[in-house]
């Protein structure tokens, strides 16, 4: 994991600004609408240390881990 695609973009919900996070890293994608543009930024902050943490602690989505396997 070297980088990150992160956005956040205005669009209209219900007659009002509407802030749509969307986060991606190595296949994985989060996404959230939020009525701020400050809580789309804490989603879009919370969301790439998600995926950090879920990097160091099972290891990346990609590798055949077989961590998910009973």
């Amino acid at each position: 994991m070297t980088w990150f695609d992160s956005e956040i973009s205005e669009t209209i919900k219900n007659d009002a600004p509407w802030f749509v996070v969307a986060v991606e890293c190595d296949g994985q994608r989060f996404t959230c609408g939020c009525p701020s543009v400050e809580g789309a930024y804490a989603y879009m902050r919370l969301y790439q240390k998600l995926i950090v943490e879920q990097f160091y602690s099972v290891g990346p989505p990609w590798a055949a881990a077989n961590v998910y396997e009973s």
